[in-house]
């Protein structure tokens, strides 16, 4: 059975003028049937460019079939490498998550998945997803404010990083592609309100670095240890009411092709006199392919969030990167980890 937007979603993929595989039984993919489209919620697989660098959409199985504890399909929509368009699904898809208004849900939105991670992105393909979100927005009679990154529509805000690129810009090109290229009629202004202590006025407390390996043993979290003494497995500690926002870079090595490592925020709290700690909150995983030979692979985290919760233990509220080796092999490790950490 063909779910009712069938006809809609390939009528806007047809008019983008995008090269499309229409994913066997697209039109009748789905959860439940979607009670209307009012967001494009844009996202990015988090796959590197340097895992299968000749496959268009090494994604695929993931985003028609799901993962484990999340059932596919996890879009609707599929961007490939160099612009082709996966059509998977007409119903509803597993993409948003919670979001910040009931118009940003799975029911309500759209979701497209462009292979790519926390990099560049390709002309051919970014100028593709301005094209695909321009006929999508046409078909379902949307404004531009309404092509959202799923950075933009989560909750609490920054729980997510994607699509690794500036909203704003996008949107603004949307806006051209719809006038032909020329810039759009002004409109009238008002004051623009002074900034807000907070996620966009911060100021920087702590930034470090670590190299030196760490086994990362098959099957099992391991935290990861963030100073060169090996003294703290944490990367800064937090208060209840703060809002922080953290950068990680971390690289590892041993990792081969068709091999797989998780990599995470944990948010926990800990007890210096009674050595005591306990998770508090883990934050989205990210998935770090490996590559032929085992070379260096990377993951960046970006996480921004206000800590609403306090110790339960009478220690102090701390975050941590964690790591899973699920590949079965205890040669890999991490080398090198570095991050940045802004507070308000």
């Amino acid at each position: 059975m063909a779910y009712a937007l069938a006809p809609r979603i390939a009528r806007a993929v047809k008019k983008s003028g995008l090269k499309a595989v229409w994913v066997g039984d697209w039109e009748g993919r789905g959860r439940a049937t979607m009670r209307g489209v009012k967001t494009i919620t844009l996202h990015h697989t988090a796959t590197p460019r340097s895992f299968k660098r000749s496959t268009e959409y090494p994604t695929f199985n993931v985003v028609k079939n799901g993962r484990p504890g999340l059932p596919g399909p996890l879009a609707q929509l599929g961007l490939g490498r160099t612009g082709v368009v996966y059509v998977f699904a007409a119903g509803v898809a597993n993409h948003a998550g919670k979001s910040r208004s009931s118009t940003m849900t799975n029911s309500y939105a759209i979701g497209i998945e462009a292979e790519g991670a926390m990099e560049d992105w390709p002309k051919a393909q970014y100028d593709a997803y301005l094209k695909l979100v321009r006929a999508l927005l046409d078909e379902f009679d949307l404004s531009e404010s309404r092509a959202l990154r799923h950075a933009e529509t989560c909750s609490p805000p920054g729980r997510k990083s994607d699509a690794s690129f500036n909203g704003d810009t996008f949107r603004k090109r949307l806006t051209l592609t719809k006038t032909g290229g020329r810039p759009p009629a002004p409109k009238p202004t008002t004051p623009t309100p002074a900034p807000r202590k907070g996620i966009h006025n911060m100021s920087f407390k702590t930034s470090d670095r670590r190299t030196a390996k760490q086994p990362l043993p098959p099957n099992r979290e391991t935290t990861l240890k963030t100073r060169a003494k090996n003294t703290w497995s944490f990367l800064t500690s937090t208060k209840r009411g703060e809002t922080f926002m953290v950068n990680a870079h971390i690289t590892i090595n041993g990792l081969r092709e068709g091999q797989v490592v998780e990599v995470w925020l944990r948010l926990g709290e800990y007890n210096a006199k009674t050595k005591k700690g306990a998770t508090r909150y883990d934050y989205k995983r990210v998935t770090v392919h490996g590559r032929a030979g085992g070379g260096d692979v990377h993951a960046e985290l970006t996480q921004v969030d206000k800590c609403n919760i306090g110790p339960k233990m009478g220690g102090d509220m701390r975050l941590y990167v964690v790591a899973k080796n699920v590949s079965g092999d205890g040669a890999v490790a991490v080398t090198d980890i570095k991050w940045t950490e802004l507070t308000d």
